[in-house]
């Protein structure tokens, strides 16, 4: 049954970022030809050496190079923040390995056609959004945030980010939502975060660049400083 999303979901502070250090499990990246367990350090390491020595022939690297199309969703509350002043966006906290370090980031994902046939990118935007924050919205509920793509970090991950923005007047929290268990894969749900302090944390807590570019844009057609 949905509901109302629970106050205690919305920070009056600046959360602090997860303690714990996923980097510490060991990850496996396998090409055609190799299986090698690896730490957040030696990973860029590896990647240069499947690039170097095997080419397109890296799978893992191939997969980089040929993303899926990406989804981002700022869902953003002027209306029903408790009694609260201000504006709100949801926000979640990713392990990113590549740079080891926690990320504060929006909610974000891929179209994926092979699970879900024929899915759009505003319905791949609304399911990412429910899988990472349990926060429920219609396809047609969402418009893009930007008129094009953006995208991440262009030499690691060439991936084309479509911005979308969403209302959390149209949108309902799923009670009892806990998200999946993803702490070993280092993704944690956050909740609803004031924009001002996402925006004062762009380059501390918030490193993503399609996350800040958003939360910039964000904040000038707001008005938030």
């Amino acid at each position: 049954m949905a509901g109302e999303c629970p106050g205690h979901l919305y920070y009056e502070g600046l959360k602090p970022l997860p303690e714990h250090n996923p980097s510490e499990l060991v990850t496996t990246l396998i090409s055609d030809r190799v299986s090698v367990p690896l730490t957040s350090r030696q990973y860029l390491e590896h990647e240069l050496h499947l690039l170097r020595h095997e080419g397109t022939k890296a799978v893992w690297w191939h997969h980089y190079l040929h993303f899926k199309e990406g989804v981002m969703v700022a869902l953003v509350d002027r209306v029903r923040a408790m009694g609260r002043l201000g504006i709100w966006v949801a926000m979640v906290d990713h392990w990113r390995m590549p740079v080891g370090r926690w990320s504060r980031e929006l909610p974000s994902g891929s179209r994926d056609t092979d699970r879900f046939p024929g899915e759009s990118l505003n319905d791949a935007a609304a399911r990412e959004l429910y899988e990472e924050t349990g926060w429920i919205i219609k396809p047609e509920a969402l418009g893009l945030l930007f008129p094009g793509q953006l995208y991440g970090s262009i030499g690691v991950a060439v991936q084309p980010y479509h911005v979308f923005e969403g209302a959390a007047g149209n949108a309902e929290w799923q009670e009892g939502f806990t998200g999946h268990d993803k702490e070993e894969t280092g993704q944690l749900v956050l909740g609803m975060h004031r924009l001002e302090q996402a925006v004062n944390s762009i380059g501390r807590e918030v490193v993503e660049p399609v996350t800040s570019a958003s939360l910039a844009k964000l904040a000038l057609k707001y008005g938030v400083t």
